[in-house]
């Protein structure tokens, strides 16, 4: 936990986020990294409470992130995602809440008006997770062999980048898989 709230420290410094909003000196900066270890200790907590209830298939979490096709692709350059009530979140951290959620398309126009809503498409539905266990029977990444029940459906060709959600275009790997940018 501390690793990640340090990472994303520097990421924010870098942005000129912490300038921003006050935390000036490197001692600023130590404040809010630890805030941010705390932060992210808490969430993993409440993250933590939930599961059974999710594994159990109870309801999901429904988020909105707003971010830019080039942040999806994680494009060099490309702007930070934004949550409602959250700090800016790295291309890094939208591409990996978007690998294991439903995703769905709104295009907005220069001014910010919807001009188009897709289809969410990118979950992997229950029966094709059912599917896929029958075929790969664990986790196909080189040398793990944990078993099919710790393994999620991860696509081979990224839906971001057109992959279908289809089983000759996903594979099981454990969770969550190892930077395969899905």
């Amino acid at each position: 936990m501390p690793g990640e709230a340090s990472m994303l420290a520097a990421e924010l410094f870098q942005n000129g986020f912490l300038e921003r909003e006050g935390y000036n000196s490197p001692t600023d900066c130590l404040r809010f990294n630890c805030h941010l270890t705390d932060k992210v200790a808490s969430d993993r907590i409440n993250v933590g409470e939930h599961l059974v209830e999710l594994a159990s298939g109870g309801k999901q979490a429904n988020i909105q992130v707003t971010a830019s096709i080039e942040t999806l692709k994680g494009l060099a350059g490309a702007a930070a995602g934004e949550m409602e009530f959250s700090l800016p979140i790295s291309s890094l951290a939208v591409r990996r809440m978007a690998c294991e959620c439903s995703v769905t398309r709104v295009l907005l126009s220069q001014e910010s008006l919807v001009m188009d809503v897709g289809r969410t498409t990118r979950i992997v539905s229950p029966s094709l997770k059912r599917a896929l266990k029958t075929r790969d029977c664990h986790c196909k990444w080189p040398g793990c062999e944990r078993p099919a029940s710790k393994c999620d459906g991860h696509h081979l060709l990224s839906w971001i980048n057109g992959g279908p959600t289809d089983l000759d275009n996903l594979v099981l790997t454990m969770s969550p898989a190892p930077s395969d940018g899905a």
